[in-house]
């Protein structure tokens, strides 16, 4: 049954006892709901991401010899901090009390002693992300794609930037979710990590005729009317047209990056396209709908300080005639 594999400890022994007490019959598909609603409440990337943090623990604690409780959970803790960050040591908390229970107020006071002391460890290695402006994309822009699978990575590199779009965002894309009226291109995000309901967002971006985007697009459409073999999905893989994951996205994308000779991820044409808008004088408030940011401190982490945010606005640049020079003025007499 589902529930066996879903949980464990506390929350196993609690559902079996509900087995036990109502016997068997119709009321265990209610009580295998109860199993799946621990997954099914979340994000799929946010479920696929604990049940894969619950194996590799599970594995660990198995090899090691130790029996599947919480303080082998916390050893394990421990051990995977020397390892990874403080996210990822938070996320095996958060898998952990999906199949388990609550910790013990003494366990989570040490799983939040171990996450607190790594952060603090990171704070003093971090190095500022790298952020892919729209100005640097140019080159990418201007150099014809000899084949549509070069076609297809250009206009991911340029419409990922555009649309402020994350790697899972851009892999869901369907030819059906962009709109383009007036020369304005309506991107529709039907799902995203922060929008757990599925309730959908549109993000709105300037596609004029003639301009980079609407040629590269037009370009993909025809590529695409071509294929023997056509998908629904705006980036598909060309051979059988299946759409692409995020990881596929992200890989293509750094790819892409190297071969102009720019350091960057795909995450980093998000972060870069949120401190342009900064730089074009978009308030905050703007910057966060169009990127589909859900707080404002969720944006906060991707700016920069710049003259343009503070409102101030660079002048002529000065010539550099070296420090100025005191003459002495003649004596009148």
């Amino acid at each position: 049954m589902f529930f066996v594999l879903m949980f464990k400890g506390e929350k196993l022994a609690f559902v079996k006892n509900m087995i036990n007490s109502l016997g068997p019959g119709n009321l265990v598909k209610a009580i295998e709901f109860l199993a799946r609603a621990a997954l099914e409440g979340k994000a799929p990337s946010t479920a696929r991401d604990y049940l894969k943090e619950n194996a590799a623990r599970r594995k660990w604690i198995q090899n090691n010899g130790l029996p599947l409780n919480e303080t082998s959970t916390l050893i394990y803790l421990a051990s995977r901090s020397e390892l990874v960050g403080g996210g990822s040591l938070a996320k095996i908390v958060a898998a952990f009390k999906m199949s388990n229970t609550e910790m013990s107020k003494v366990g989570s006071q040490l799983a939040a002693d171990v996450i607190r002391a790594t952060r603090r460890k990171e704070v003093q290695k971090r190095q500022q992300p790298k952020a892919v402006s729209w100005s640097e994309l140019q080159v990418v822009a201007g150099t014809k794609s000899n084949d549509e699978k070069g076609e297809k990575d250009t206009l991911i590199l340029l419409l990922s930037h555009q649309a402020l779009l994350r790697a899972e965002e851009a892999a869901n894309l369907k030819w059906s979710d962009l709109t383009q009226t007036n020369g304005i291109l309506e991107i529709r995000v039907r799902k995203a990590k922060n929008d757990q309901q599925e309730l959908g967002r549109s993000t709105f971006i300037p596609g004029p005729d003639g301009s980079d985007l609407d040629c590269r697009l037009k370009r993909w459409k025809v590529c695409e009317s071509l294929r023997s073999r056509k998908s629904e999905y705006l980036f598909s893989n060309l051979n059988n047209g299946a759409g692409l994951s995020a990881s596929a996205i992200s890989s293509i994308v750094k790819k892409k990056l190297m071969e102009f000779g720019i350091d960057g991820t795909h995450h980093s044409l998000r972060r870069g396209a949120a401190n342009d808008l900064q730089r074009q004088g978009l308030s905050k408030e703007e910057i966060k709908a169009r990127g589909r940011w859900r707080s404002d401190a969720g944006l906060e982490r991707y700016l920069v300080d710049t003259p343009e945010a503070q409102g101030i606005s660079g002048g002529a640049e000065e010539e550099a005639d070296g420090p100025p020079v005191l003459v002495r003025q003649p004596e009148e007499g």
